[in-house]
């Protein structure tokens, strides 16, 4: 009993001390630099950077230049499993809790600068897909990209896309509608398009074969199915259709806009 006692009254003090040694460790310059060291040729793992495969570039632009990078970028997590793929990031950029994931080859991820952040966001490519995101874009969080199912296929957003939270965007169902009879598959993956200047409500599904023009707001909730070439529109409801013309929308709040 009486060393039973003694154990329970020094175990909290040796803990301390080992979790104080463990912090002391994680903080020093010798696991940093391990962290970052290429394991084998064609596999490359860091906190927040795995690459499997060959021939895979993960480019920064920052100033006009273009270099290869092999450190972890600060926000994003970028898992990499394919040959041939490319991820380019121009700066300025924050990203804050968010995740690229690439499966298969030849795909493309590109982000181009901005100075508003990309909150929680996840971006997933497939096969020969690619992903370009214009300038001066923001994510605000438990958004979703897919581009994927089919080679070739591609998310294109312009310039200053607005994404509202938990909105999601992809090219395919995720599962094959077929024909009863010939068993031939009737929803075959498109590619989705957002033009410049476009604002995404929260909760917004835009589905493969969709596209926003220029200038225009998707109300909250809504699903968007079809191509929308018109700009300066609201499109909203479920699924979406044009319900205002001639608008045009700013970044700023009412109180704000209306402020003398």
């Amino acid at each position: 009993t009486g060393f039973r006692t003694a154990m329970l009254c020094t175990l909290p003090m040796m803990l301390k001390k080992i979790f104080g040694k463990l912090w002391i460790y994680l903080r020093s310059n010798r696991f940093l630099s391990r962290r970052r060291k290429i394991i084998e040729t064609g596999r490359v793992w860091l906190m927040g950077l795995i690459i499997n495969g060959n021939s895979n570039r993960v480019l920064i632009v920052e100033k006009g230049k273009t270099y290869v990078t092999k450190e972890e970028i600060s926000g994003l997590d970028i898992e990499i499993n394919g040959n041939n793929n490319l991820v380019e990031i121009e700066y300025p950029q924050k990203f804050v809790s968010c995740r690229l994931k690439i499966e298969g080859n030849n795909a493309v991820f590109s982000k181009k600068y901005s100075y508003s952040p990309t909150l929680k966001t996840f971006f997933y490519l497939g096969n020969g897909c690619r992903m370009e995101i214009g300038p001066h874009c923001f994510f605000n969080g438990g958004i979703s990209f897919f581009a994927k199912e089919k080679k070739g296929v591609s998310i294109t957003l312009g310039k200053g896309v607005f994404v509202g939270s938990d909105c999601i965007v992809r090219t395919g169902d995720g599962h094959t509608l077929v024909d009863k009879n010939s068993r031939d598959p009737l929803n075959e993956p498109q590619d989705v398009r957002i033009g410049n200047h476009v604002w995404l409500g929260s909760r917004c599904m835009l589905l493969k074969g969709s596209a926003v023009a220029d200038c225009s707001v998707v109300g909250a909730m809504s699903l968007v199915n079809k191509k929308f070439i018109e700009k300066h529109v609201v499109i909203a409801g479920v699924p979406a259709k044009i319900i205002c013309r001639d608008i045009d929308w700013e970044e700023t709040d009412f109180a704000a806009y209306t402020e003398v």
